[in-house]
């Protein structure tokens, strides 16, 4: 576990409560997840306070009603909205009543890439809980693409913030992958 998770406040500790939950009932039902977003970056590198928790899901239309199921006790989750962003590759997410944490569920695109980003994901244990989480290489890709799609500075410094926190960083394989992304031109504004 990485020492960033143990400076949390009671903010951080109702999230990674939260994700210890998730996490084990979505691997008890068979739904492949892996744990993306501000709780990653914290995990490898700067912790960065949001109030939601971000996990790439491997989901299918015909597991939507067990999902619900699973969090119908103590979680807000809209069938309709899941099946939906099942069908777009896109996003919907539940919503935690006691502590009103969001648990945004991004449905895997199908992708080549998309695949070998989640063929990659990392067992962590966290909190004494092993929890799904992407790469480091892939949390930097991720990061990249969304500066492009117009994100805001915030990536800039978690990408700095990565490259510099972990040092068996596998470039080659994002210069691989950034060239198929269309995002090379970018990447080299960090990688020189």
């Amino acid at each position: 576990m990485s020492p960033a998770m143990n400076i949390a406040g009671p903010f951080m500790t109702d999230q990674v409560d939260i994700l210890k939950l998730v996490a084990g009932r979505l691997e008890a039902a068979g739904i492949p997840y892996m744990l993306t977003g501000f709780m990653a970056l914290s995990h490898y590198a700067e912790p960065r306070f949001t109030r939601d928790i971000d996990l790439v899901v491997q989901l299918a239309t015909e597991q939507v009603e067990r999902l619900v199921a699973l969090f119908a006790a103590d979680c807000y989750a809209d069938a309709d909205a899941i099946r939906a962003a099942v069908g777009r590759h896109g996003m919907t997410n539940l919503l935690h009543l006691d502590t009103m944490t969001k648990i945004d569920l991004i449905v895997r695109k199908p992708t080549p890439y998309h695949a070998r980003e989640f063929d990659r994901r990392r067992a962590v244990i966290i909190e004494g809980t092993a929890v799904w989480i992407v790469s480091p290489e892939d949390l930097v890709i991720s990061k990249l693409s969304w500066i492009q799609q117009g994100g805001s500075d915030v990536h800039r410094r978690d990408i700095a913030s990565l490259l510099a926190a972990v040092d068996t960083m596998d470039r080659p394989y994002i210069d691989t992958n950034v060239r198929e992304l269309q995002l090379a031109d970018l990447w080299k504004t960090f990688a020189e």
